[in-house]
């Protein structure tokens, strides 16, 4: 399992790949929501290695650090423009990167 990407505040910005392609770039499954694909959020929670299903559902075992990401309400939607509302997403260590 590769070093985690990061503590409670750090910024990351989520990738952005084809929807019903996986992080390897074939088609197939991944748990990484489409409107937060590219966007910038800040890590919440890290909660450690678990199996990462994106691999598992391909019949391979790997595990992936797991975390809860805080995105502003407007970083997702341009109507939520003057909110103060956040959203929390769990994403894997995989789609995640240092912003």
């Amino acid at each position: 399992m590769p070093a985690h990407a990061g503590e409670h505040g750090d910024q990351c910005r989520q990738l952005h790949h084809s929807s019903g392609h996986d992080l390897s770039g074939r088609s197939g499954h991944t748990r990484l929501p489409g409107y937060v694909r590219g966007r910038k959020g800040t890590i919440f929670a890290r909660h450690g290695g678990h199996v990462f299903p994106d691999a598992s559902a391909r019949g391979e075992q790997k595990a992936e650090h797991l975390y809860t990401i805080s995105f502003a309400a407007s970083e997702l939607w341009p109507e939520a423009m003057d909110r103060r509302d956040r959203v929390f997403v769990d994403l894997w260590e995989g789609y995640l990167e240092r912003s």
